[in-house]
C-alpha cells in the first residue's frame, strides 16, 4: 500500500514538472517549435514527454482563435527560459523578479473547431487524415503558450480579431485585425513557443460509408455514438441484406 502511494505522488512530481499551468489548464511544456493546427505524435509518460511533428495540414480557410495576454509565472518563465535556448529568437525576455512591470506572454488556442474539422475532413488533407486514422497516438495541437518581443504584443493586443491563416508556401502564421483590417501577420517563427495543448479525433461513419473526423477533444471521451479508434468507427455491413 505504502509503495503504491509513493509511486503515485513521485508520479504526480514528475509529470508536474513536464506541464504548466496557462490559464487555469495545463499545458504540456516543449523546447521545440510547435505550430498551432499541426498534427503529431505525442507522448506524455512519467519518465518521457515529447512531441514529434509528422504533418501541417492545408487549411484553405482562416482559422479563428482565441488570443490571451498573460502574465509570466516562475513557472511558465521557466519553460520559456529552457525553450529560447533551442529555439533562434532576436530577443529576450527579462526575468520577471527583476522588473516591476510584469512581462506578458500569449496564449493562443482554437476557437472554431467546427471549420477546423472541416478542414482536416477536407479532400486536400486526405493523407493527413489517413494518418491521423491510423496512428491513435497523433494528436492536432490546438493550443500554444508563445512569447513574442514587446513591439510584437502591443501589435496583438491593438487587435480585436484573430485567425490562423497560411503564410508563405507552407506555413502558418497569427493574422490580427482591428475592425475588419490587417494590421499585422506574425510568423510562429517570430516567437519562442513553450507550452502547447493537444486534442484527439473522434471519428464516425457518414452516409456514404467513409469514416470521418466528426470532434476533436481534449482528454475527455468521445461524446455518444463517436468513437477514439476509426476502426471501431467503421459499422459492420451486414451483406445479407443488400
Amino acid at each position: 500500500m505504502f509503495k503504491n502511494i509513493t509511486f503515485l505522488v513521485l508520479a504526480f512530481i514528475i509529470v508536474s514538472c513536464k506541464s504548466v499551468v496557462v490559464d487555469n489548464s495545463y499545458q504540456q511544456t516543449t523546447k521545440q517549435k510547435v505550430v498551432l493546427g499541426s498534427v503529431g505524435l505525442n507522448s506524455n509518460y512519467i519518465l518521457s514527454q515529447n512531441y514529434d511533428n509528422t504533418g501541417l495540414p492545408n487549411y484553405k480557410k482562416e482559422i479563428r482563435v482565441t488570443v490571451a495576454s498573460l502574465p509570466y509565472t516562475k513557472t511558465t518563465y521557466k519553460a520559456y527560459a529552457k525553450a529560447s535556448l533551442l529555439q533562434e529568437a532576436n530577443f529576450k525576455i527579462k526575468a520577471i523578479d527583476s522588473v516591476k512591470t510584469k512581462p506578458k506572454y500569449l496564449d493562443i488556442s482554437i476557437a472554431d473547431n467546427v471549420l477546423l474539422v472541416e478542414s482536416l475532413n477536407d479532400s486536400s488533407n486526405r493523407s493527413i487524415r489517413n494518418y491521423l486514422s491510423t496512428q491513435r497516438e497523433a494528436k492536432v495541437v490546438t493550443g500554444i503558450a508563445m512569447a513574442l518581443p514587446s513591439n510584437l504584443m502591443d501589435s496583438v493586443n491593438g487587435g480585436d480579431e484573430y485567425f490562423l491563416s497560411e503564410y508563405g508556401k507552407k506555413s502558418y502564421a497569427i493574422t490580427v485585425y482591428k475592425k475588419g483590417d490587417l494590421i499585422t501577420t506574425i510568423p510562429f517563427t517570430d516567437g519562442v513557443v513553450f507550452a502547447y495543448d493537444v486534442s484527439s479525433c473522434c471519428w464516425q461513419e457518414n452516409s456514404t460509408r467513409q469514416v470521418a473526423i466528426v470532434d476533436l477533444v481534449d482528454n475527455i471521451e468521445c461524446p455518444y455514438k463517436t468513437h477514439a479508434s476509426a476502426k471501431r468507427a467503421k459499422k459492420k455491413i451486414n451483406y445479407f441484406k443488400l
